[in-house]
């Protein structure tokens, strides 16, 4: 089996064929010459190629180690993120914490000052409510209103002379800025010993007209303004019951108590209030269609 040339051989072999090629007259030395040089250059060329090779791999090995530590400064970074992240949301937990405590606390103190706000008024309602207002009645100077108001009030009621006398126990004027402005006589307060007769005497302003001196007298409960304002929510109930000569009377602070078709409702709240609303709209427009 004949050896395979190598390539220095094969190189060496056509560059000295084509040195003869071109010039037959070159002597045998200068062809060993030359085939020296050749393989002096190709010695060379290995041992450049050799070093090439070299320093790829270090460069290579530099890169990697480079980029290496690259990524662990990166991941130390990254460590130290997750961490001020993990931080950062347990307090922002601990906020969400004392915020809903907080929001238990700011409610608790609603509710008990709603409470107390109850107690306060339902204090004051109870102080007036043997007390009721008269408006209307013209004011003179040196005026004795029990002369001017008990006999007529009796005759409103329909009693004897001298019966509501022993019912009252004291009437005066109310110092008003607003009735000054607007050039109205003040309003008259009448304290009562029982509220029967003040309850009496508003009922029976439902039905008649209280007339003092030939002036029509309108006759108010002496009900707190902060008690008025809530009761004011309800307005558009009162009205239909009024409308359909439905009796109702408030009971504590804001409670609407009535009777329809022998039963007693009480109604303590605005959703209830509107229930009831549509409730008897409903009945009586059902009732006119079948009329």
């Amino acid at each position: 089996m004949s050896k395979r040339p190598t390539t220095r051989q094969y190189k060496q072999t056509q560059k000295m064929a084509q040195s003869q090629g071109r010039s037959p007259s070159v002597s045998p030395e200068r062809q060993t010459e030359i085939g020296v040089q050749m393989a002096n250059l190709l010695e060379e060329f290995k041992s450049f190629k050799k070093d090439m090779k070299q320093e790829m791999r270090e460069n290579r090995e530099e890169i990697k180690e480079q980029v290496r530590k690259e990524v662990d400064k990166l991941g130390g970074k990254i460590e130290r993120i997750s961490e001020e992240i993990g931080e950062v949301k347990k307090e922002v937990k601990e906020v969400k914490i004392r915020a809903c405590d907080l929001e238990r606390t700011v409610k608790s103190v609603k509710e008990r000052l709603q409470q107390e706000e109850g107690r306060g008024m339902q204090l004051e309602l109870k102080y007036r409510e043997k007390r009721f207002k008269l408006r209307g009645l013209s004011e003179c100077a040196n005026e004795k209103l029990e002369e001017r108001i008990i006999p007529a009030l009796e005759e409103f009621l329909e009693l004897e002379d001298g019966k509501l006398e022993t019912e009252i126990d004291r009437m005066f004027r109310i110092n008003s800025i607003v009735a000054r402005e607007r050039k109205v006589p003040r309003d008259i307060v009448i304290y009562l010993l029982r509220t029967k007769i003040r309850d009496l005497i508003v009922q029976r302003s439902y039905k008649g007209k209280l007339v003092i001196e030939n002036e029509e007298i309108q006759i108010f409960k002496d009900v707190p303004s902060q008690i008025l304002k809530k009761r004011q929510e309800y307005k558009f109930l009162t009205r239909l019951l009024m409308k359909g000569n439905i009796e109702f009377r408030w009971e504590r602070v804001e409670v609407v108590s009535f009777i329809y078709k022998q039963r007693r409702y009480r109604v303590d709240t605005i959703e209830k209030a509107k229930e009831m609303y549509d409730k008897l709209q409903k009945e009586w427009e059902d009732g006119s269609k079948k009329k």
